[in-house]
């Protein structure tokens, strides 16, 4: 008889509901985590064992004295990298901040190395050009930009001041058709 104590499975889930599959989504990820630190801690250990048989096998006589500097040199090195990195990268936010790009997307073109900075500045401005086009294009399309036609309409609108030598009845027709200002 099994054991069912343990498994995590309520009574109400019902096989193909939401709630089931949400369930199962939930354990497969916890599953795959599980597994990904579990072979990352035996891969980092796989890959040292395999580093040390190189070095005796590369060079038999090394004295635990010059093990340790070997691990020092090593060590140092990797710490110096990771300065020089974040030195970039704070230069490359910096100068993101000076032509006025996000400082978020800075750290990305470390990665170019001595070029970071060259290849920030000329990916931002071809996007801003791009982007500044696309712009004038739609301000162009959504406003008329033609100058009026000479002329206007062919009938002018009367002032109140013009009405003064007209009879009542031109008044009347002027203002069914809506000729008079104010009216």
């Amino acid at each position: 008889m099994e054991n069912t104590d343990k498994l995590p499975v309520e009574k109400s889930l019902v096989v193909g509901s939401q709630e089931y599959i949400d369930f199962i989504n939930a354990e497969k990820g916890k599953w795959a985590m599980a597994y990904k630190e579990d072979n990352a801690t035996k891969l980092e250990a796989e890959r040292e064992s395999i580093r040390e048989e190189l070095r005796k096998e590369l060079n038999p006589e090394e004295s635990p004295l010059e093990k340790k500097v070997r691990e020092l040199e090593e060590r140092n090195s990797t710490r110096e990298k990771e300065l020089l990195s974040r030195d970039l990268k704070d230069s490359l936010r910096k100068k993101a901040k000076e032509i006025g790009m996000d400082q978020s997307r800075a750290d990305r073109y470390a990665v170019f190395g001595t070029e970071a900075e060259a290849n920030m500045i000329a990916d931002y401005e071809y996007t801003n050009d791009i982007i500044t086009k696309a712009i004038d294009g739609k301000i162009k399309g959504s406003f008329d930009t033609t100058p009026p036609k000479a002329g206007g309409d062919k009938e002018t609108k009367y002032e109140m001041k013009d009405l003064k030598g007209m009879s009542r009845d031109e008044i009347r027709e002027l203002a069914k058709k809506g000729l008079i200002n104010g009216y």
